[in-house]
């Protein structure tokens, strides 16, 4: 997947993440499956780390350290909805001033994996896909219709 292909499909997929959002009020944000399991809405957090995380701190090396993002109280939708806009226009804005070189030349990580720009992209978005089934699937444990692609 080309480097457009890649950005405008991840919109899609933030589309559909920020319309799960929208079915939800900020009462069945903290609704989690079990105790112990992730809420909705720190499963939603957890979507912005990552992506904060791969793209400002491996990929820009703009944030220090990787982020956590805490809800002040609790989460409300606001809250997570302005979040994942936040993070997903720095992402783009980093994504698409890439030069198509630089978008497939893979670079040494850290840890000694060697990784490209489109597969760190590529790995988001998945990761994204994933958490929005989880949260889609809260949907329908909340007793509400989820994402239908």
């Amino acid at each position: 997947m080309d480097q457009q292909e890649l950005i405008n499909k991840w919109g899609k997929v933030r589309e559909g993440t920020i319309w799960i959002l929208d079915q939800v009020d900020d009462q069945q944000l903290a609704y989690a499956p079990k105790e112990w399991l992730w809420s909705f809405g720190r499963t939603v957090r957890h979507i912005a780390e990552i992506e904060s995380g791969w793209i400002g701190h491996v990929l820009e090396g703009r944030l220090d350290d990787w982020p956590i993002y805490t809800a002040p109280e609790r989460d409300t939708t606001e809250l997570c909805k302005g979040l994942l806009a936040r993070t997903h226009s720095e992402s783009i804005r980093c994504l698409a001033g890439l030069r198509a070189d630089e978008w497939s030349t893979a670079r040494k990580m850290k840890w000694d994996e060697t990784l490209s720009p489109a597969d760190i992209a590529w790995h988001v978005m998945q990761h994204e896909m994933h958490h929005r089934g989880e949260i889609s699937l809260m949907l329908g444990l909340l007793g509400l219709e989820g994402w239908q692609a």
